[in-house]
């Protein structure tokens, strides 16, 4: 499924109490009730969340809430997704990825190591993947925000969002693009 994902800049940063950050998301209308099937930290859409998500183009077709979504339909939900330590999240395959010094393509193996450096063969500069310029591909962190349904370059966080977001964190937010069925972590 189609997702956007907004995260922290700081890799490192992770919700001390996820409760106490879903009520703030809550109370800014992202965050909805529990999504009905009872899964951890996973969320209808509030009543708020086209204010905060703006949708690009004419005429976006959003389903919210999950009882009136046709048979087969996707509705946005929102998730949390946390993990132990930093993780560069990308879809599979892996998006095109760019140096940040030379701005050429990087050519990179089809299953990299998690740590592993990139040399560009263009510029000679040495970066680790996750410094590399995924073009909104792919995000690096412990805690990502995954707003499904939403495809590629279809929506983006708006500013109240992202500033609301680095109130409470005390760091920025940014955000990217993935197919939640087919994310993986290095």
């Amino acid at each position: 499924m189609p997702s956007l994902i907004v995260c922290p800049e700081d890799a490192f940063w992770l919700p001390g109490d996820l409760g106490e950050f879903a009520g703030v998301l809550r109370t800014l209308g992202l965050l909805g009730s529990d999504w009905p099937s009872g899964a951890s930290h996973e969320y209808v859409a509030g009543d708020a969340f086209l204010k905060l998500i703006m949708f690009l183009g004419c005429a976006p077709r959003v389903v919210l809430d999950p009882e009136l979504a046709a048979h087969g339909q996707t509705v946005c939900a929102v998730r949390f997704v946390s993990h132990d330590n930093p993780v560069l999240l990308t879809s599979v395959p892996l998006p095109a990825a760019r140096c940040p010094g030379c701005r050429r393509p990087a050519a990179l193996m089809e299953d990299p190591e998690p740590d592993a450096y990139h040399f560009c063969r263009h510029c000679g500069l040495q970066n680790r993947l996750r410094d590399l310029d995924w073009r909104q591909g792919a995000g690096y962190g412990r805690f990502f925000i995954q707003l499904s349904g939403i495809y590629s370059h279809e929506a983006i966080p708006s500013d109240k969002l992202l500033m609301e977001l680095q109130s409470h964190s005390r760091c920025k937010w940014t955000h990217f693009y993935a197919n939640s069925q087919s994310c993986r972590t290095l």
